[in-house]
This record gives C-alpha cells, structure tokens and sequence, in this order.
C-alpha cells in the first residue's frame, strides 16, 4: 500500500478484494470465532491493566492463526 506522509497509508480496495475470506465449515471453526470474538469484545468493553490486555492479545491472536491456519 504507498505511504501517504508521516507513515500513513493508503488502503486500495482492488488490493483488498483478493484477500479470501474464508468460510467457516464445522464445529471447530465455530468454537474458535467465538473464542477470539468474546476475547475481542472483552478488550473493547472492559477497563484493563496492561498485562491482561496483553494476555488477552495473545489470545485474540491464537484463535486467529488457528483458526486460519496461519503459523
């Protein structure tokens, strides 16, 4: 994406649009969306210290790559 002064860029649908989203097929798939989504709503709704908002983070992003398939 170029860069638009001072670090910040410039986001380009048609780049986006070749990003898969994929679906989600079973049981699994399903426990780990709601793992990482209630981990995420918990970092948006409630006041925490930083060592738990890091855990938490960690946490948001396991589920993520696991459920994605990402190392």
């Amino acid at each position: 994406m170029p860069t638009l002064g001072s670090g910040w860029h410039s986001y380009r649908v048609s780049v986006l649009r070749k990003f898969p989203i994929p679906t989600l097929q079973h049981g699994q798939d399903n426990q780990l969306f709601e793992e990482a989504t209630n981990f995420a709503s918990k970092l948006l709704n409630e006041k925490l210290s930083v060592t738990d908002r890091t855990n938490i983070l960690s946490s948001v992003d396991s589920k993520v790559s696991e459920l994605y398939g990402i190392p």
